[in-house]
């Protein structure tokens, strides 16, 4: 069963005989470049992370950064 293997999908494995295949949840789709990996269909991409005093977020596909509390 391959996918038992953790990294055999990022998202949905399912496991057929002597292979297996992969699948995304709603609003996600596979990567054409790993067929075994999703990407969000929607959306950009951002990374939040806390401060002493506040929490941001920033754009990881513009040059962007803004104060979430």
């Amino acid at each position: 069963d391959e996918c038992l293997d953790p990294g055999a999908c990022s998202q949905i494995c399912i496991n057929e005989k002597g292979t297996f295949k992969c699948e995304c949840h709603s609003g996600y789709a596979r990567d054409p470049m790993d067929r075994t990996r999703c990407k969000a269909t929607e959306g950009h991409p951002s990374l939040l992370f806390a401060r002493r005093f506040d929490i941001r977020k920033i754009s990881l596909d513009h040059n962007e950064m803004v104060a979430i509390v």
